[in-house]
């Protein structure tokens, strides 16, 4: 299978295109990456909240605990301490579920910004190259038999520019019908040039 014209001019144009769209993903990527990374650092304040609530349920409690062994009192002392305790283990359960958000945003906005432009560009390039190497495929088979030129030849009659033809022939179609070998061949080549093909 053949990836690249034959000729310099068309392959240095594939080549960069090939580069350009390996540029594209590297970037695509690194770009992913540093936007995850920056989501990610919120989760910080969520780590800090989280802490925050840790330590008040852990202080709320150790003195429920140390109020609650007064005599008489004690239950009455220790109540809003173990309300003040509930209220740090909400706050510690917030901060985890802050710091679990985040997290999740930033896989998800880290992978949309690196697969998008990707999805975008990649599938038109693919397609692309897979077109190239089909036209070169069949135009080399074509150019194997004697129907197969005649017909390279009608291709390059519908579409190279009249200036090109001209080129080849002062009268392109009328040689074409009248079966000219030399004009046919030079037709023929004119398509396997534009297919990215040297003439066997």
């Amino acid at each position: 299978m053949q990836l690249y014209s034959a000729f310099p001019g068309a392959r240095s144009r594939q080549v960069a295109a090939d580069l350009g769209a390996i540029a594209l993903v590297v970037l695509s990527i690194a770009l992913g990456i540093a936007v995850s990374g920056a989501i990610a650092a919120f989760a910080d304040f969520g780590r800090q909240v989280a802490d925050a609530g840790s330590g008040l349920q852990k202080s709320m409690t150790d003195a429920a605990s140390t109020l609650g062994g007064l005599p008489l009192l004690g239950d009455a002392a220790a109540a809003p301490f173990r309300e003040a305790s509930g209220v740090g283990a909400a706050l510690a359960q917030s901060g985890e579920d802050q710091q679990r958000f985040v997290r999740t945003l930033a896989v998800v906005a880290g992978l949309l910004v690196a697969l998008l432009p990707m999805l975008v560009v990649l599938p038109r390039w693919m397609r692309r190259r897979a077109a190239f190497a089909r036209r070169a495929a069949t135009a080399r088979r074509l150019a194997d038999t004697t129907a197969g030129t005649e017909l390279l030849a009608l291709r390059a009659l519908t579409t190279a520019a009249p200036r090109r033809l001209l080129e080849v022939d002062a009268d392109p179609v009328g040689s074409w019908k009248r079966g000219d070998t030399a004009a046919v061949a030079a037709l023929a080549d004119l398509e396997l040039r534009a297919a990215g093909v040297r003439t066997p």
